[in-house]
């Protein structure tokens, strides 16, 4: 059965340190071509080769002329279109790394517009995929530019109009485009953000923002089309009113949903379900055409873009008009020989503490956060430890599935670690305020059967992320999890030296508990912390 859409097709970001190998794409590609999907969009800030740059993704995982090719020539063997997703104004923070691109910096990560080595750049990038993919259809990004003209361009020219840049900005690119005979896609938020400040919030609660000016209208180019993207609703009335706003803009916008793999290592199929289900429904009521669903990397990629397997058969069966639950879930059994709910119990690592369609992610903070500092020690309830062995024991189950059994071995590790970790800074903190010694130094085999069930999740990781990415940004994960681990046993000797009266106090463990989020009262309540540098300590890193 075909879908309706002229194209559905999924986003890999390859830019938050996960870069997929060549092989893991093409794996990709036969996964979504059997589901019905038609494109492949490639999220690459600077992780793709371009002319002239070395350092263009130097040391970052890009890939070459010829690795492009590749997955050009073998998506296009399975009538699929690749779709480059790049960024010619803000989210390549990642360059800036490089003093040689500090001078068209203008603010946080945003290029300096007006500036002609920026436009160099640009054309660079455009060069690139022209050689090297058959599309003629590129996202130019340009997405979440708050900052724009407020740095080292508000230095240079003073206060101007923003919209008014970005609109400069915008034409100086669209037709540097057309030489190259490409047809441009645009996130649409910054349209939104300029005319009333926010791109949700504030158009939902206030529509009259959505009303862009006529002039406004007139100055998108010809060879632009909007991309509407949204990752967090389950109104369908909320979808439909932002997509006559886009198309108001410009008419044809695209949409983009979220399959959600960017809170940490833990993905979250029943949330994307709940959003995509009243996303599809609402693009299938206005007309929409063309469809993407994302997969982002926020902060490390730590999740496997195939743990939303079952949110992205959801979706490729609702595109064929398959909108029954029960349906779906015996269609994917049959095709993949693992129960629906089998394989979404890997949301479990993620959710066990709260509702399966919240975005929590215990699964990063709780690995990452420190058990003497006690940050996150108020969002953990009584039963969360012997949660992650039931979630352990559940994940178990389909450990040696020969397809994609690595992603369950990998979070039932996870969720081992956890069931000793969740609770271990409370205990500790419990032990020492009692002054129970004898309690205290009886925790320390906790704290090294804890560093030992790091080191079982740490291998099932690697073998998870060097199946499916190149090995550049694991150094991210070694820095993170070796730090963990050092931070366990430095812990651990501190607290068997206060137990055997060779150290007087553990100062953190005198330290007040305050909610991590600056709420009253948290009383376990799960949260999201998506940035291991928040995670981790309270101090600067």
């Amino acid at each position: 059965m075909e879908h309706t859409f002229k194209t559905l097709g999924t986003m890999l970001d390859c830019s938050r340190n996960a870069v997929m190998t060549v092989e893991s794409v093409k794996r990709w590609i036969d996964l979504t071509a059997k589901l019905g999907c038609n494109t492949l969009h490639l999220y690459m800030e600077d992780t793709y080769e371009v002319d002239d740059n070395p350092y263009f993704g130097h040391l970052r995982g890009r890939y070459s002329k010829a690795e492009l090719k590749e997955i050009d020539a073998y998506a296009a063997a399975q009538d699929m279109q690749v779709i480059p997703c790049i960024q010619t104004l803000a989210h390549v923070n990642a360059l800036f790394h490089w003093p040689v691109y500090r001078e068209i910096h203008d603010a946080a990560d945003i290029l300096l517009t007006g500036d002609e080595r920026t436009y160099e750049l640009v054309e660079g990038m455009f060069r690139t995929l022209r050689e090297c993919l058959r599309t003629n259809v590129v996202n130019i990004g340009m997405d979440e530019a708050d900052l724009l003209g407020l740095g080292k361009y508000l230095t240079l020219h003073g206060y101007r109009d923003r919209f008014g840049i970005l609109m400069e900005h915008l034409r100086r690119v669209s037709e540097m485009a057309k030489k190259y005979d490409f047809e441009l896609l645009m996130w649409g938020d910054m349209f939104f953000r300029l005319a009333g400040g926010d791109y949700f919030t504030n158009f939902n609660q206030n529509p009259e923002l959505g009303e862009i000016p006529e002039e406004i209208k007139q100055l998108v180019p010809e060879n632009i089309h909007l991309v509407y993207w949204d990752y967090f609703s389950r109104d369908r009335q909320s979808y439909e009113r932002n997509i006559d706003a886009h198309n108001a803009i410009k008419p044809g916008s695209w949409f983009a949903g979220g399959l959600w793999t960017w809170t940490g290592f833990a993905p979250h199929n029943a949330f994307s379900i709940a959003t995509m289900r009243e996303a599809m429904r609402a693009c299938r009521a206005k007309g929409v055409e063309n469809v993407v669903m994302t997969m982002w990397g926020d902060n490390g990629a730590e999740c496997s873009k195939f743990a939303v397997l079952p949110a992205l058969f959801t979706v490729a069966q609702m595109a064929k008009g398959i909108d029954n639950e029960a349906a779906i879930h015996a269609n994917f059994e049959e095709k993949f020989g693992i129960p629906f709910e089998g394989f979404r119990a890997l949301d479990l690592t993620g959710t066990q503490n709260d509702s399966a369609e919240a975005i929590y992610n215990p699964d990063k903070y709780l690995l990452f956060c420190d058990p003497f500092m006690g940050q996150f020690d108020n969002r953990v309830k009584s039963g969360d430890a012997a949660g992650y062995a039931d979630c352990a024991a559940r994940l178990a189950v389909y450990a040696d599935h020969a397809e994609y059994g690595y992603l369950f071995r990998s979070l039932r590790a996870l969720c081992d670690f956890l069931s000793m970790k969740a609770d271990l800074g409370i205990r500790t903190r419990a032990a020492y305020l009692s002054g129970d010694q004898k309690a205290a130094k009886a925790l320390c085999a906790d704290y090294d059967a804890a560093v030992e069930r790091l080191d079982v999740f740490y291998a099932a990781y690697e073998q998870q992320w060097m199946r499916d990415n190149k090995p550049h940004g694991f150094d991210v994960q070694d820095l993170r999890i070796g730090g963990q681990r050092q931070r366990l046993l430095h812990c651990r000797d501190r607290l068997l030296a206060y137990a055997e009266g060779r150290l007087d106090r553990i100062e953190e463990l005198e330290e007040p508990v305050l909610d991590c989020c600056c709420e009253e009262k948290a009383d376990g309540q799960a949260t999201r912390a998506i940035f291991w540098h928040e995670i981790a300590s309270a101090n600067v890193i």
